[in-house]
């Protein structure tokens, strides 16, 4: 499920937005006249496969005008997990390429738009893209250290998309 997010104004009393899916209809979020003139909505969609989507929305108030200029959007879905593996290394001081920073080496792969991100216990110490690229679902591990090191993981998240 993708949550799918927007706002909407008009001079005049909102009616409608329509949530388009390449060029297709796919939601309608209603007002009652006279409710409201500015309002955040969302919509949680469900996207039928894996593969590349054109979303738009297009905001319609009570006196007929239509939305004609729209920012849309192309959102890539894969079912595909983002993947890595960090080689088990103890590190010490003779891995050091500079003060307290050792390299860490193993195969990453991931979908279009992805950030491969490992992490000590402290937060991010390395964002970087994988050699592969599109969206997939965010994934997480934990592997457990040897007694007195510190401890690493590992996770591969959607980037948003380039303007």
């Amino acid at each position: 499920m993708v949550t799918i997010e927007g706002a909407a104004s008009s001079h005049d009393y909102l009616k409608q937005v329509t949530i388009t899916v390449d060029g297709s209809p796919a939601q309608v979020i209603d007002w009652p006249a006279g409710v409201t003139r500015d309002t955040a909505w969302n919509w949680n969609w469900t996207p039928p496969a894996a593969g590349v989507y054109l979303l738009s929305a297009f905001a319609e108030d009570w006196s007929g005008r239509v939305q004609t200029d729209t920012t849309p959007i192309t959102l890539t879905v894969s079912t595909t997990p983002p993947a890595i593996a960090i080689d088990n290394v103890v590190f010490t001081e003779v891995n050091e390429i500079a003060s307290n920073q050792v390299r860490l080496k193993g195969p990453a792969s991931a979908a279009a738009a992805a950030v491969v991100a490992v992490e000590t216990g402290a937060g991010p110490v390395l964002c970087r893209p994988p050699s592969t690229a599109a969206a997939g679902p965010t994934t997480g591990s934990r592997p457990t250290a040897p007694t007195g090191s510190p401890t690493r993981s590992r996770r591969a998240s959607p980037m948003p998309p380039a303007r």
